[in-house]
């Protein structure tokens, strides 16, 4: 658990912040009052949300440093998103609870409402007006992998915005941008593009190559607007293509990371991923109709030290959503969701053709007894229809099958909020998750019948208030989870399967606090203390820690904000407990805690800002396992410093 020498630690760290002087702004923190989640399905209002909701606004991303979805464990507490190998198959952990399966996780992620493909979720963030956490099981508003909660993306909707910015570290150097053209009184289009090359930082001895784990990424997007002047109707027609060429899946052993050097062969991943989407809204008096059409394509082509592994799908997804406000006590959304999902895998010489179809309907009904008291119900009854056409693999001993699954599953939710005062809310929930049962993508062994559903039961008891002249926001929240039937690999590396194991269960605490101080200073505290273990059914796992999650996360920034002189200064702490990444415990990344400090200083359209990540140059994994002679990693890089130049109109 978490131990004072920690906190202590922390506040040392935020020694760097500066004396302040003079009577000036405040710092920007984001009042709830002012936010209205689409997370929810149902437009509501942050203070009104019964569960744990943490925002972002595009201006606090920016400070902070957070560019892609992966940096946002900077800002969020009790997030921890790890690149396992590489930015394609990544680990979400939040309350003790993450999947181990790259396919199936446990948080989705959303842009502007559309699910991302799971292989695309560590995205970069273009253009975007906020983004929010919605923590807890999602099940009846998502279905599938959500047990631990919802991050959505959303992207800016005006036609009164263009940037362009330039940045060059030690690490890596990149190019974004965004310009915003208004092409009629109803139409405007977005235009975004993102462009960066990493360093690498590893030497290949072999051939001779200099920091060959280097990595490019490009991604360039459209969007075109339609907003009816004085009419019901608003469409958003959205093109996306991203490409990224890695050659960062190294797992290196201690020597070899402090030699910075290896004899391993160069890993080489290439991911293309097309995404294109139609959303209408159809909005009169008290009616809501939303229809989201999407497509999403991806291709991954990987060499690495399991061998070489290729992977094309297709997702096609629709969704048609009627929300009504039937009186001021009384409202209700229902919806159908059908997805579906086609893969194609290539690994040892064997083929494996995965098709899931999913049907789903959800509906939630909120209903306020009195000016203080209100109840929310809802509920998602989804069908997953999964088959798996296996070539067999004649070398292995695997025989070939063409099987079918079928999941069914009925996923409730519960919540009744108290509104004690004006500024002080209570709020109760229980809903239900689960992950479906499926095939594995590459078999070892007799995998014919897959694997079982995962389900959770969340219970949640949570609170917010406001304190000091409404200058201090506080929320916080006690959780339970169970969990059944949980999913987890077995077998030896690189020749794992997912199966069923026993019982898990995590339970915790989760604080946050944004205080306006005064004096152009704001402080944010955030943090998580829980445990989960693995229960009854596990063998000699029973009483072990859940895999790649932490049970102690606390995260503390400061930032102030000098309106007359355009300067703005940031320190960001965070500290993460052990986490073990298997699931005897006996391999695991010890506790850490990193530093991030920037600065920056706006005249007239033009921010110009210097950051220090990983300040004191901590060196920590992502990911590890035990090989033959050695732990091998996945190392993170150490302390990166650069500067960055951002032109608006």
């Amino acid at each position: 658990m978490f131990r004072y020498i920690k906190v202590n630690t922390l506040v040392k760290s935020m020694g760097l912040i500066l004396v302040i002087y003079g009577q000036q702004s405040f710092a920007t923190i984001v009042q709830l009052d002012s936010i209205i989640v689409n997370a929810t399905k149902q437009d509501t209002p942050a203070s009104k949300v019964d569960g744990a909701i943490l925002v972002k606004t595009a201006e606090e991303l920016a400070l902070a440093g957070v560019t892609e979805v992966a940096d946002l464990e900077k800002v969020f507490p009790g997030l921890l998103i790890q690149t396992r190998g590489n930015r394609t198959y990544a680990s979400t952990s939040v309350r003790g609870i993450n999947s181990p399966d790259f396919y199936s996780p446990t948080i989705n992620v959303l842009v502007d409402g559309v699910k991302q493909d799971n292989a695309f979720i560590t995205q970069k963030l273009i253009n975007v007006q906020r983004v929010e956490f919605l923590k807890g099981s999602q099940g009846s508003l998502y279905g599938s992998n959500a047990q631990g909660g919802v991050i959505n993306i959303i992207t800016k909707d005006e036609a009164s915005h263009s940037n362009i910015e330039l940045g060059y570290s030690n690490q890596k150097q990149y190019l974004q941008g965004a310009l915003s053209v208004e092409l009629s009184d109803e139409f405007y289009a977005d235009l975004m593009l993102y462009s960066e090359d990493e360093n690498g930082f590893v030497d290949h001895q072999t051939s001779g190559t200099e920091d060959a784990n280097s990595n490019r990424s490009v991604n360039a997007g459209l969007k075109l607007n339609y907003v009816q002047e004085d009419g019901p109707w608003d469409a958003v027609l959205s093109l996306s293509n991203d490409e990224l060429d890695s050659h960062e899946e190294w797992y290196l052993s201690a020597d070899e990371y402090n030699n910075k050097a290896t004899t391993q062969d160069i890993p080489d991943l290439e991911r293309k991923v097309e995404s294109y989407g139609v959303t209408v809204n159809y909005e009169k008096e008290n009616v809501k109709v939303t229809s989201i059409s999407h497509l999403q394509n991806r291709r991954v082509d990987r060499q690495y030290i399991g061998g070489l592994w290729n992977e094309d799908q297709t997702v096609t997804s629709q969704e048609i959503k009627l929300a009504t406000k039937h009186s001021n006590n009384l409202s209700s959304f229902l919806g159908i969701y059908l997805e579906s999902l086609e893969f194609q895998g290539m690994a040892y010489s064997a083929a494996n053709e995965i098709d899931t179809d999913t049907v789903a309907a959800f509906g939630q009904l909120s209903y306020a007894i009195n000016s203080e008291v209100d109840i929310t119900a809802g509920g998602r009854l989804e069908q997953v229809n999964t088959t798996s056409d296996y070539s067999g693999n004649s070398s292995f001993g695997i025989a070939a099958y063409n099987e079918e699954l079928t999941d069914s599953q009925f996923l409730p939710k519960v919540s009744v909020g108290w509104q004690v005062s004006d500024i002080t809310r209570l709020y109760v929930s229980l809903s239900e998750g689960y992950r479906p049962k499926g095939f594995n993508r590459v078999p070892f062994g007799d995998n014919s019948a897959g694997y079982d559903t995962e389900t959770s039961w969340s219970g949640e008891l949570g609170w917010r208030t406001k304190l000091l002249n409404n200058r201090v926001n506080v929320s916080g929240a006690l959780y339970q989870i169970k969990l059944s039937d949980v999913q987890l690999y077995s077998g030896s590396i690189p020749n794992q399967v997912l199966t069923n194991f026993g019982d898990a269960t995590s339970r915790g605490l989760e604080i946050d606090l944004n205080w306006l101080v005064g004096n152009g200073v704001g402080i944010n505290l955030g943090g998580t203390f829980g445990k989960s273990e693995f229960g009854r059914g596990n063998g000699s796992y029973e009483g072990n820690h859940l895999t790649y999650t932490p049970d102690t996360t606390v995260l503390l920034g400061v930032d102030y904000k000098h309106e007359e002189s355009g300067l703005q200064l940031m320190a960001n702490t965070r500290y993460t407990s052990k986490v073990y990444y298997n699931e005897a415990n006996t391999v695991s990344q010890s506790a850490i805690t990193l530093l991030d400090l920037a600065a920056e200083y706006t005249y007239k359209n033009v921010s110009y800002r210097v950051f220090v990540n990983n300040a004191t140059d901590k060196e920590y994994v992502s990911y590890s396992y035990q090989g033959s002679s050695a732990i091998q990693s996945n190392y993170e890089q150490g302390r990166e410093v650069g500067v960055s130049a951002n032109y608006q109109w």
